[in-house]
């Protein structure tokens, strides 16, 4: 199980460990030594004082949880207190307890409408005893439906209401849950065979709420699929040893696809308008069209190779040269990169600095679309900054999608440490925080 998932199902199941009857965690601790054991790891402790601590803005333990975390930290404390090896988890425990008796947040019933709210995709006006026992039951079996899921378990929960509201909070909460394939076509899945059950109208109520979601997230895809696309084929137009990239991608059939030949022939058409392409970028693209053609026979043509090529014939007056700069100023705003004037010498560093840029941000792009990615080699480059905010500049789907924003948000704290101990270049950091501070502004 991917590491951030197996934190999540760990996370779920110590709350429902917490929301048990009083003396369940005592008892479990005595019983099992492993159940000791993974309920007083360092990684639940910490999570514990994260939420003591006010992190999800709303207390999320009412008086009775509050005592049940207390009455397993003095269990722990008296057990081991004279145990040097467990100093630090003692010290941690000691700090719960103290939080337990003030625990930081606004009232908890701001917590019961949130989770009543996400669970049954509808508000709730009050918080009555009856809803506490309802959202208290479900914070108790989550940790069974997450399980199964995660698991893909022979025994579908097919028809339970429970299930799919345990699956709103599941996609609340991690979001990243749906981008595990197999998990995404399990849950669809039940939601297909749970539109048999049309008698139980809640069931398709929340089944059909999920359902809508699911074909929002396969549009979405879709179109940042279509997008990725566009901004690789823009990348190797700017790509200063384009004849490397071509001997690589001849090793993939599926590059040299009809998708990846319209989008190629879109920007040939588009540049007689915008005049982003000057001579060496040109070059690229009657370079790159060729290879299509000779990898790629059996093309549809939208566009004559005759129109395609006097799209490719431009003569560089002074029309053409003004709206060339004027591409490249603005495209360099998008990496936060100014041309101060426009002498002859600056102007051509400026378009090789653009030019890298835009070469390498399908790279960055593909990076923040993927899963399970390791963002250490990503990170060290000091201009990631200039990257990540041409795409969250550019591509408002992924502005839109919390789990890639945690995923840049990782690219950059991987960043700002490569910059603080390898370039230790003051302007560099600042750029990777301002980006930072971009993102919880997006998540406001």
């Amino acid at each position: 199980m991917d590491e951030e998932l197996l934190k999540y199902v760990n996370y779920k199941w110590i709350v429902s460990a917490i929301y048990r009857e009083e003396g369940y965690i005592e008892n479990n601790c005595t019983e099992d030594d492993e159940f000791e054991q993974d309920f007083f790891c360092t990684v639940n402790l910490d999570h514990m004082i994260t939420i003591l601590e006010g992190n999800l803005e709303y207390q999320m333990f009412d008086k009775q949880k509050l005592n049940n975390i207390a009455s397993a930290m003095r269990y722990f404390i008296q057990k081991y207190e004279h145990d040097k090896d467990k100093e630090s988890k003692i010290a941690s425990c000691n700090r719960i307890l103290d939080l337990t008796k003030h625990p930081k947040g606004k009232p908890i019933k701001h917590f019961y409408k949130e989770e009543y709210k996400i669970r049954n995709q509808e508000p709730l006006k009050r918080v009555t005893p009856d809803i506490k026992i309802e959202i208290d039951k479900q914070l108790i079996i989550d940790i069974k439906y997450l399980v199964a899921l995660t698991r893909l378990s022979d025994k579908i929960p097919v028809g339970d209401v429970e299930f799919l509201k345990s699956v709103n909070i599941f996609i609340y909460e991690y979001p990243k849950i749906m981008m595990d394939i197999h998990i995404y076509q399990y849950l669809l899945y039940i939601l297909k065979e749970n539109q048999k059950y049309k008698e139980n109208e809640e069931l398709q109520r929340l089944n059909n709420s999920l359902l809508d979601y699911f074909n929002e997230t396969e549009k979405k895809d879709e179109e940042l699929h279509n997008q990725a696309c566009k901004q690789n084929i823009f990348s190797l137009l700017f790509n200063s040893d384009l004849e490397r990239s071509l001997t690589a991608l001849k090793e993939s059939a599926d590059f040299f696809d009809q998708t990846n030949f319209d989008i190629l022939c879109e920007y040939i058409i588009k540049n007689v308008e915008t005049c982003m392409f000057d001579d060496n970028i040109r070059s690229n693209a009657k370079e790159l069209l060729h290879t299509f053609i000779s990898e790629n026979p059996n093309l549809n043509m939208k566009y004559s190779l005759n129109e395609l090529k006097i799209s490719l014939n431009v003569h560089e007056n002074k029309e053409f040269k003004e709206k060339n700069i004027k591409f490249y100023r603005h495209i360099g705003k998008q990496y936060r990169l100014y041309l101060p004037h426009n002498d002859n010498l600056m102007l051509q560093r400026f378009k090789k600095v653009i030019n890298e840029r835009i070469s390498s941000t399908a790279y960055y792009l593909l990076k923040i679309l993927s899963i399970e990615e390791d963002y250490g080699s990503i990170s060290a480059n000091p201009y990631v900054a200039n990257y990540i905010n041409y795409i969250l500049d550019n591509y408002p789907l992924i502005k839109e999608n919390p789990t890639y924003l945690d995923n840049i948000e990782d690219i950059l704290i991987e960043n700002k440490y490569w910059l603080q101990y390898n370039v230790k270049d003051v302007a560099s950091i600042k750029e990777s925080l301002e980006i930072q501070k971009k993102i919880k502004k997006l998540r406001k």
